[in-house]
């Protein structure tokens, strides 16, 4: 696909709305690539970015805020789960293995089905995604910029959380690809 991109200064985004599904809530973003020139990720320090992406989350949740038009109340601090970070680390690989940028894989699995598939039983589930992003503090500002985004960051009702990073493959659209997943327990 030729050179793989890492930022671009304007943001595309795309949202979808919460749907509800036999009472259980979905919600799903996504952030391309939107902010200046920063240090890339490695692969040295992916944990020190993941750990970075939930404080940056956390502090967020911790103070009231407009998303768009909507009003936020502070919010609990996000606590991290296991198995919600194996699914947003699967996703994330599939998607720089597969060099695609979706909620929904090629083979139509979704979000939901991810977590499901790690043995979380959820009632609210949710999911951010970005690409491109150099690291956890543009991931997070794009997240926060955008919406749809900085709902899913600030919904009360999901109070566990799951991360996922992974370097696009040489060649690949996107240099990095960044998922968030959000949940309650049932």
């Amino acid at each position: 696909m030729g050179m793989q991109r890492s930022t671009i200064v304007s943001c595309v985004v795309k949202i979808y709305p919460a749907t509800v599904t036999a009472g259980l809530a979905i919600s799903f973003g996504l952030l391309t690539a939107c902010s200046a020139p920063a240090q890339q990720v490695s692969s040295a320090n992916v944990a020190g970015e993941l750990s970075r992406v939930l404080d940056l989350v956390n502090a967020a949740r911790a103070n009231p805020r407009y998303c768009g038009d909507t009003h936020y109340p502070a919010a609990k601090p996000l606590t991290l789960e296991g198995r919600l970070s194996a699914a947003a680390q699967a996703h994330s690989d599939d998607m720089a293995a597969r060099n695609y940028f979706a909620h929904k894989s090629p083979d139509g699995t979704n979000a939901a089905q991810r977590v499901t598939t790690q043995g979380y039983r959820w009632s609210h589930v949710g999911e951010n995604l970005a690409a491109g992003q150099a690291n956890a503090e543009q991931a997070v500002a794009g997240w926060l910029a955008s919406p749809g985004h900085c709902a899913n960051l600030m919904r009360a009702e999901f109070t566990t959380t799951g991360l996922g990073f992974a370097a696009g493959r040489p060649g690949a659209e996107y240099a990095t690809y960044w998922t968030q997943v959000f949940a309650r327990p049932q």
